[in-house]
């Protein structure tokens, strides 16, 4: 286990620049050819894959800055899952890190967006179970609540409509939510911005609530609170579907 770990803490340091092909061939005994090649396959592996998950970002912020910033990530973050994408998981927290640091010309609104890119995906490729209904007011199993400061689900929808990259937007007046869900049971890809109702179902949902004690503290019918719930069933976002009475 010792060589192992000593193995895979110079290979990381060699995919970070911290080491050279010569000095990590040395130490370990390997064909500096054949290192070198490895190092490659893996460079391009990571740039691949933050190319293929953040293609918005990417158009926005352009190929100078873009390829500076994926190759800043893929020497701080070397790849360690044997799932492909799994290099992307990362970006957005690097990017927000970047940030805090006052990156040149690196933008909370790129943040944002990197984190919309990660979380379509993680969602559309979601293996989730998600059952067709529950009893009790449950939350979809591939739900994803984001909180944005930015009208990122809107400009991405922009960018996919133009071939031109749209001004930046500013801020909103106030944060808001976007669910992004898959829809039982078609499995299709989903977003929401959150409203209130929405937001108040998902509050039943998540603490798991009486429907009937939700009505009462709010001084609503049951109905009320039926409705609601049964509008955020058919939306998909939550799953229920209450005994009927014998």
């Amino acid at each position: 286990m010792e060589t192992l770990n000593r193995v895979r803490t110079q290979m990381h340091q060699l995919f970070r620049g911290e080491a050279s092909v010569e000095q990590v061939a040395l130490s370990l005994g390997a064909a500096p050819e054949r290192l070198a090649l490895y190092a490659r396959f893996v460079r391009e592996h990571v740039r691949g894959v933050v190319d293929k998950n953040y293609p918005y970002l990417a158009r926005v912020v352009g190929q100078p800055l873009w390829r500076q910033w994926v190759e800043a990530y893929e020497r701080a973050t070397p790849s360690s899952h044997w799932e492909l994408n799994s290099a992307a998981e990362g970006f957005p927290e690097f990017l927000r890190q970047r940030l805090i640091a006052r990156e040149p010309g690196l933008l909370a609104f790129h943040v944002e967006l990197a984190t919309y890119e990660w979380e379509e995906f993680a969602v559309y490729t979601s293996t989730a179970q998600v059952p067709d209904a529950t009893p009790q007011p449950t939350l979809n199993p591939s739900l994803a609540a984001l909180s944005f400061e930015f009208p990122v689900h809107s400009y991405v929808e922009a960018l996919r409509r133009s071939v031109d990259v749209p001004p930046l937007p500013g801020p909103g007046s106030e944060p808001h939510i976007v669910l992004l869900f898959q829809h039982p049971p078609s499995f299709e890809l989903r977003h929401l911005i959150a409203t209130p109702r929405h937001l108040l179902a998902l509050k039943v949902a998540q603490e798991g609530l009486s429907p009937s004690a939700v009505a009462v503290a709010l001084g609503q019918p049951m109905e009320f609170v039926e409705t609601l719930l049964s509008e955020a069933a058919q939306e998909g976002f939550l799953l229920w579907a209450p005994s009927k009475p014998e």
